[in-house]
């Protein structure tokens, strides 16, 4: 098993998108409000709800698809539930591991992004603007069948800001072996 992580202590207060200070959850507060961004919470959310901190969602793929351009996708610790890893358009800010009652943040605490066997943990699609993604742990365990993979995440043609966020990437099996043709 190998495992990476990034941190820069996420008592920043800031954001390099513009994004006001009173949207970015630290230890003492939560998101000012439901016009900072759409809320998930995959042990109390429903996909139905309209991702708000009264109602989230459930699965980042439903809170993802309810994004508006500028705002911030908040998930609450816990294991949220996709089947294929999710692809961040560029300029997308995510930000896991928060309380599930008050979206405030959690020292040392992460969303887990796990798909299904043998897919890739999350991708980052190309573009202009910055992506951020704070407090998440990305789980991939590798497909059963030879010569599979086990892609942890692929970072496009953008700009990518990981800060507090773990990949970890099962352990694969060895694919079928072949040699470089040789000219004669």
């Amino acid at each position: 098993t190998s495992s990476t992580s990034t941190s820069s202590g996420m008592t920043d207060t800031s954001s390099s998108t513009g994004t006001s200070p009173d949207c970015i959850p630290t230890d003492l507060t939560g998101p000012k409000g439901d016009e900072c961004g759409v809320f998930v919470d995959p042990g109390g959310g429903n996909d139905a709800n309209p991702g708000t901190l009264a109602a989230p969602k459930k699965s980042f793929a439903n809170g993802l698809a309810a994004l508006t351009a500028g705002k911030i996708l908040y998930l609450c610790e816990g294991t949220v539930p996709d089947m294929a890893g999710p692809i961040l358009p560029a300029g997308t800010q995510v930000i896991g591991g928060l309380d599930c009652g008050d979206f405030k943040k959690k020292q040392g605490a992460r969303t887990t992004i796990a798909p299904d066997q043998g897919q890739i943990g999350m991708r980052f699609a190309d573009g202009a603007g910055k992506t951020e993604v704070r407090g998440l742990s990305i789980a991939v365990t590798a497909d059963i069948l030879p010569g599979s993979s086990a892609i942890g995440i692929i970072i496009g043609d953008v700009e990518v800001d990981l800060q507090e966020v773990d990949v970890v990437v099962g352990d694969v099996m060895f694919g079928q072996f072949s040699f470089t043709p040789m000219d004669d």
